[in-house]
């Protein structure tokens, strides 16, 4: 279960930094193409969607951190470790998704 838990969480971090890596091609050189819709509404609720698009990438960054924690302070084989990270999946790749939308 050790074994299992460190790689998941090595997986994980790929996961987080796989997310950030996208998050900042597309904003900040803005990479990938916005559709018409999405555009508009950049320009529209620029606010709103940043703040939204910031929320999506923190909630991978925040849970991994947690589970780190789980991991290094607490114990190795922790039973919430597996959960965390199928969250810490799901929301990673919401993350993803969301910013190449």
């Amino acid at each position: 279960m050790i074994q299992k838990n460190k790689l998941m969480l090595w997986i994980s971090l790929g996961a987080v930094l796989l997310s950030l890596v996208i998050h900042i091609l597309g904003s900040l050189f803005h990479l990938f193409p916005k559709h018409l819709a999405t555009m508009t509404m950049e320009h529209t609720h620029s606010g709103h969607y940043l703040y939204l698009l910031n929320t999506l990438l923190f909630i991978p960054i925040i849970l991994m951190i947690f589970c780190v924690y789980l991991y290094a302070r607490k114990q190795k084989d922790h039973p919430f470790i597996p959960l965390i990270t199928a969250v810490l999946w799901t929301f990673s790749i919401i993350s993803i998704i969301a910013s190449l939308w």
